[in-house]
């Protein structure tokens, strides 16, 4: 006699996997943070590759094409942020774009952080370079290589938006850009 249909046993099994595929579904889309980590994680990737592409068109020597890194300081107040120096790339504001204690936050403001928008969601700004940490720029050469107040990247350099360094944008030393 033949029979068709499921036993008892094959249903119970599927129903198992696909509630535990179902459980683990909701945690991920429940869990919000890991989608701002991820997001800001890939602002950073675009900012990044807009200073080095303008970097590599732009040759003129005193220009500098950088991203600026306002680390948190909690004796001070500051609040974290990255972005760009300036709008004004004139040889007559060159000493303005090499600038790395500044950001004018209105120079690409789709993929740059605002003043408070980094501690508003509960994260903060770590650069390290190897052995250094703490560099505040980040730019580079004509060639697409970065170059920073630290090592240059003579390894990899790392900006991590959490304190386990879970949610971060390396560069290494041939000027890669990626997450990791």
């Amino acid at each position: 006699m033949l029979q068709r249909g499921f036993s008892l046993i094959e249903l119970i099994t599927v129903m198992i996997i696909v509630s535990i595929i179902g459980l683990t579904a909701f945690a991920r889309l429940n869990d919000t943070q890991s989608y701002t980590y991820a997001a800001q994680q890939e602002r950073l990737i675009s900012a990044l590759r807009v200073v080095q592409n303008k970097a590599m068109q732009d040759t003129r020597t005193p220009i500098c094409y950088q991203l600026n890194f306002r680390l948190p300081d909690v004796a001070t107040s500051t609040l974290p942020a990255y972005g760009f120096p300036t709008s004004n790339m004139a040889l007559s504001n060159a000493s303005n774009t090499c600038d790395e204690n500044t950001i004018d936050f209105a120079v690409h403001s789709e993929i740059i952080t605002q003043t408070d928008e980094l501690a508003t969601e509960n994260m903060t700004l770590i650069t390290a370079d190897g052995t250094s940490l703490g560099y505040k720029s980040l730019g580079f050469d004509s060639l697409g290589r970065p170059q920073n107040t630290a090592n240059n990247c003579a390894s990899t350099c790392k900006i991590s938006f959490d304190t386990a360094n879970v949610y971060g944008v390396c560069i290494n030393r041939e000027g890669m850009i990626y997450a990791c």
